[in-house]
Formats: structure tokens, sequence, C-alpha cells
């Protein structure tokens, strides 16, 4: 079992790993909720995180209210399930801050199942679908615990992750390098004089004519 003390604020400057923007999908049980439908199925928050780090990771949340009322357990943890693309890993986490949405976070959404009281009004929801900014918040969170084989796992995507960025900052700067080469390119070449000339309005004198084209 892998326990974690990471530091992680939200300044990217004071962060001591780095985040890489991915939209995983994560699933969490809710505390307190009835289940809806002849199934049965436990009520449950399907979101999406908005960046991951080896330290923690945002998620998408509906509002703060929601979090303290169905998701956070007595001792103020969170425990969810983050779908990698080779399937779920389990994760402890301790939520570490909260902001508003930004404009590049509009395209997040999320999905919460079971019965539940949504902002403390009395109608009651069997199924909540939400998309944009509207109630929703992102609520960056500090893994606490997860297994050594989910640590893994997780540690071989965020690799990935860090090596396919590395790879478009590369492509990046050899497509700059490309275009400042052309560039010296069309500076450094000589302009070659027009051969058409016409006689100056002083005798001996030659003058070149400008070719228009």
């Amino acid at each position: 079992m892998i326990e974690t003390c990471y530091m992680d604020e939200i300044d990217s400057e004071n962060r001591q790993y780095a985040r890489h923007d991915a939209t995983l999908s994560f699933s969490i049980p809710l505390i307190g909720a009835e289940a809806c439908g002849a199934s049965g199925d436990p009520p449950m928050l399907v979101s999406h995180t908005c960046d991951v780090g080896a330290g923690g990771m945002a998620l998408l949340i509906p509002s703060l209210p929601f979090l303290y009322r169905y998701l956070l357990r007595p001792d103020l943890t969170l425990n969810f399930a983050l779908h990698l693309p080779d399937g779920p890993i389990n994760i402890e986490a301790v939520p570490v801050y909260d902001r508003p949405l930004a404009d590049e976070d509009m395209n997040l959404g999320f999905i919460v199942t079971g019965r539940i009281e949504i902002e403390a009004t009395p109608n009651q929801y069997e199924r909540h679908e939400k998309a944009g900014s509207g109630l929703c918040c992102l609520v960056g969170v500090r893994i606490k615990k997860l297994s050594d084989s989910d640590h893994a796992r997780y540690t071989q995507y965020l690799e990935m992750m860090e090596l396919e960025r590395s790879m478009m900052e590369l492509e990046g700067s050899i497509m700059i390098l490309s275009g400042e080469s052309d560039t010296s390119y069309i500076q450094e070449t000589p302009v070659m004089a027009s051969s058409f000339a016409s006689t100056d309005s002083r005798p001996g004198q030659m003058a070149v004519a400008h070719a228009e084209y």
C-alpha cells in the first residue's frame, strides 16, 4: 500500500510534480443517497478530471455543498475509481483547494445517479446531468493512498503523458527552427538587378529601370 504526503498547491510554481491536461473519467459512490430504479445500482457521481499529476489531480464536482454532503467521508477523504485507458484504479485522496471553472473547462460535464437533493431544493432527482459551468467547480485533491499495483499503472500513464508532451514540444521546436531557417535564406539571398536599363538624362550615365510585374 502506497501512502503519500505530497504538498500540492493550486499555484503551479509551488507544485512538486508536473500536471498534465487530461479528461479522465472517475466515479465515486454517494454517501447517504438512495438507489433508484429496479436494478438497485448504488448512487454514483460520474465525472471527469481537468488535469492529473503524480501528487494529485483536479476533479469536476457539482458544487461544494454537494462535495460535503455526498462525497466526503467522516475522515474528510474521498474514495473514488479513476478510469485509466487500461482500466480503473482506486484512489483515496484529500481535497486541498477549489476554484470555479475557467473558459477551457466549459466542455466538462458530469452525471449523478440516485435520489438526491440538489442545492437543498425540495425536489428529488433520480438522474441529474450537467454540462458547462453553472454550479460546477474544480476541486484539487492530493493523493493519499493507492495500492502498489495501481501506483505502478498510474505512474506508467503519467510517463506516457510526459513522453507525448515532450514529443509535441520537440516537434514545435523543429517547426520554429525550420521557419527561421527559411526566413534567413530569403534574407540572405542576393537580389539580382534587372537587366532592363534606361538612359539617364545626363550623357554617359546609365540608370536601372524598375520593371513592374
